[in-house]
């Protein structure tokens, strides 16, 4: 490999966005800070831990509440 394609950056058409405890809560109304916690500490909400802190990937939280309401094998009532 040449030297010039490790300076290239990753081309992406979306940026992953990672969110502390705090963010998350404020993102979604009726989820609290506790609450988010103890779904990362269950392995309900995967979460990154980088020394004392708890980041969480944003499309995984909106996709995890997502899934809340329309839960897969869900009917929906016509």
């Amino acid at each position: 490999m040449k030297g010039s394609d490790f300076t290239k950056p990753i081309e992406s058409k979306s940026r992953l966005r990672l969110l502390t405890i705090r963010q998350a809560a404020k993102l979604i109304d009726g989820l609290t800070e506790y609450r988010i916690r103890k779904l990362c500490a269950e392995g309900e909400l995967p979460c990154l831990k980088l020394g004392n802190r708890k980041l969480i990937n944003e499309q995984t939280l909106i996709d995890y509440v997502a899934n809340l309401s329309n839960p897969k094998g869900a009917k929906e009532n016509d």
